[in-house]
């Protein structure tokens, strides 16, 4: 049995005997603040590689890797190694010193051509040592070989053959992260014969694609007998340039090739991929396996999973798998999909019922479905849907035995009564379509996205069933970020936490004020309980004639607040530097109030005492509505969502100027650096590990540090915010 642990390899090396040059074999043993240390197995002796020696290369604990002695100590019969891991130098003591068994795969080379052959090019690198690479294997595969004659060109070390030594390359940098692929599996379009590769035959697909369809799987296309000539079969069935029908199998990302079929089997097959599956669709198949824990159907080319409580409508009995046998061809539903886990049904209620509640986004007020009972308790019973789509029944009447009434893996009809983001309430009956409660000034209410307008959210509340407008600028604290929320709301969709702010023409809803009341930081005044020195939080309804307008939630109070010029800004400031937005939060302090008018100051200094309390709580909320946008990206599968501040992550330098330097992540996210938060030695095309400083989402780029020194000053976990402590 092979191994890869330096303890195994360097058995019988002796510490006095490692000398700087040496070529090592070892292994990341841990990472420490400035260098990591290493595993070389060797007695009495221990290694450190300094993050300056790594070539801006990023390992992990256990990775295994070639190392050169950089300084060698002995004393107290210990030897302290420093060692490195650039590969240029360790090339350079291999060519000097070493042997070709101290070349790991992936390692860079220079490789001069010495023959061009049929399907490749032969050559020797080290100056001794001889190699092959495979037309497959260029850069641009299938690549006219002439070009390559007498030239020196960089390579990358694929495997060396345990016998004779011969060492087959890449031209292609195995050290780049692995890109999506262009086609996914399962595709089916054109393929145009290419060439004869020796064991199957290379083929054009869409998008300048490669593809590869192996000898085994082109005879199945074949009709053979005893005295076929197959390699005569292959060339008249599939001749050079001709075109036929393929399907993707596979990706071989090493190969940058795909692996594809010609099998009209394979062409034909419905369900190929989990992409080709929806959750409640109605599927057949065979069944595969039966145990203890439920019934194996094998679906197409996929394979899904019946649980003990999904075989029948019946309670479960072990006598239920039965009637159950393997070669059994079945009717089913999709149940759930996660990934690859793909949960099935056989339940006859559900096989039947063509009409299935998928998700909460699907699920409308009064509409009924058929549901799952999971768990029943004392005050009601959780229902699963399909897609793991849950609802809560409420037990109205407590005095009754509802626990008796059901049982786990019961079917039963129910209706939705309310609907929240992620949870639903049923009813055994068909519930009241009116609520017949009246929605006031400073009440809250939660409701449902009618549609999206330019000035805002149009919502049917919950209570009351009114009409109202959600303003843009109500959504969140940040403007330019409440933009960003209402285009990530749907039809459909449930806001939860909105206040009545007034009734003009309508109800005017407010998603950033209710959380602000609901923390008991203000409360909804009457007309006649204001009174000068009150503060009160506003919208700006217009700036005109050096004058702002606001509004504010007042019971009995129709009109706007005055504020003038002179109580808008501190000291010096200028009006003219300020773009005030409609619907833009202020707090504002009442300076006059009586029967024709209230006027107000929003000044800094008249507003706010002198602490931290305010502006912490102004960054703590302003950070929680960044996390809602995040998960409502995620949601949408947009990759800026991913990154959090004080997150690590690996880029690669795109274009350098002095104002900073672009970089990109391998999932095509965009980043900027600014000089101040450089690596030391930024080049075009290095990769880094750097820490986000911050996301913008309104722009789609990171905020980056590749600066070693500051990130190590920065945490890790952002998550939690800071306590604040007052003293008297």
């Amino acid at each position: 049995m092979g191994s890869l642990n330096p303890k195994h390899i360097n058995a019988h090396l002796k510490h006095a005997a490692i000398a700087k040059g040496m070529v090592i074999w070892g292994a990341i043993l841990e990472k420490g603040d400035y260098v990591y240390t290493v595993e070389l197995g060797v007695k009495n002796s221990r290694a450190i590689l300094p993050f300056k020696n790594c070539a801006d290369k990023v390992f992990v604990e256990g990775q295994p890797a070639w190392f050169i002695i950089i300084e060698s100590k002995i004393q107290d019969s210990v030897c302290t190694l420093t060692v490195s891991a650039n590969e240029d130098d360790i090339c350079h003591s291999i060519m000097k010193h070493g042997h070709i068994d101290h070349i790991a795969p992936a390692m860079c080379v220079q490789f001069t051509v010495s023959k061009v052959l049929k399907d490749g090019l032969q050559g020797t690198f080290f100056e001794e040592y001889l190699g092959y690479i495979n037309q497959i294997y260029l850069n641009t595969p299938m690549d006219s070989l002439e070009k390559y004659k007498d030239t020196t060109i960089k390579a990358y070390i694929l495997y060396i053959h345990p016998i004779t030594k011969f060492t087959f390359l890449t031209t292609r940098n195995l050290h780049l992260p692995q890109e999506p692929t262009a086609l996914p599996k399962g595709y089916i379009g054109s393929a145009k014969i290419l060439s004869n590769l020796g064991k199957g035959v290379a083929v054009h697909l869409k998008k300048n694609e490669l593809g590869f369809v192996t000898y085994k799987r082109l005879l199945r296309s074949l009709k053979l007998n005893d005295s076929s000539d197959i390699t005569e079969l292959v060339k008249r069935k599939f001749p050079v340039g001709s075109t036929h029908n393929c399907r993707i199998m596979d990706y071989i990302n090493i190969d940058k090739m795909y692996i594809c079929t010609f099998e009209q089997s394979e062409l034909k097959e419905e369900i190929f991929n989990v992409n080709d599956l929806k959750i409640g669709q109605l599927v057949k198949g065979s069944i595969e396996g039966i145990n203890s824990s439920g019934i194996t159907v094998k679906i197409g080319k996929l394979t899904g999973f019946v649980t003990n409580e999904h075989i029948s409508n019946v309670q479960y009995s072990d006598n239920l798998k039965r009637n159950y046998h393997i070669g059994d061809l079945v009717t089913a539903r999709v149940w759930f999909i996660n990934g690859d886990n793909i949960k099935l049904t056989l339940k006859q209620g559900f096989v039947k019922e063509d009409k299935c509640l998928t998700s909460y986004k699907m699920a409308k007020k009064n509409d009924e479905y058929k549901g799952m009972v999971v768990n029943t308790y004392s005050s009601g019973v959780l229902v699963v849907f399909y897609g793991g789509v849950k609802g809560w029944l409420r037990f109205v009447d407590t005095s009754k035995d509802y626990q008796n009434m059901f049982y786990q893996g019961q079917i039963i009809n129910v209706t939705i009564t309310e609907k929240h983001t992620n949870k639903l309430f049923l009813s055994l009956d068909k519930s009241e379509d009116l609520n017949h409660r009246k929605l006031q000034i400073g009440q809250y209410t939660s409701g449902t996205v009618e549609s999206i307008k330019t000035d805002g959210i149009v919502i049917r509340t919950a209570v009351g069933s009114f009409q109202g407008l959600l303003p843009t600028n109500h959504i969140l604290i940040n403007c330019k970020l409440s933009n960003i929320m209402k285009n990530l709301y749907g039809e459909g969709d449930i806001i939860e936490n909105l206040m009545c702010i007034a009734k003009d023409k309508g109800r005017i809803l407010s998603l950033r004020e209710c959380t602000y009341y609901k923390d008991d930081k203000f409360y909804v005044p009457r007309r006649n309980q204001l009174k000068q020195g009150l503060v009160l939080r506003c919208s700006i309804k217009s700036f005109q004639k050096k004058q702002l307008l606001l509004t504010s939630p007042i019971l009995f109070f129709n009109g706007f607040i005055e504020v003038n010029s002179e109580n808008i800004m501190e000291g010096s400031e200028s009006l003219e530097d300020v773009n005030f937005a409609e619907g833009q939060a202020v707090i504002a302090k009442l300076t006059e109030v009586n029967d024709s008018v209230l006027k107000a100051t929003v000044k800094l200094s008249d507003v706010f005492d002198y602490d931290f309390q305010y502006p912490v709580d102004l960054l703590r909320r302003y950070l929680t509505e960044v996390d809602k946008i995040q998960q409502k990206l995620m949601l949408r599968g947009d990759n800026i969502a991913q990154y959090k501040i004080g997150q690590r992550i690996n880029c690669e330098i795109m274009k350098i100027n002095n104002f900073g330097c672009s970089v990109r992540l391998s999932d095509g996210v965009q980043g900027i650096v600014v000089p101040e938060h450089w690596p030391n030695k930024p080049l075009i095309g290095s990769f880094h590990e750097g820490v986000v400083l911050y996301v913008n989402f309104i722009d789609k780029y990171l905020e980056i540090s590749l600066n070693d020194t500051t990130n190590q000053k920065i945490c890790k976990d952002q998550g939690n915010f800071p306590t604040i402590f007052y003293f008297n």
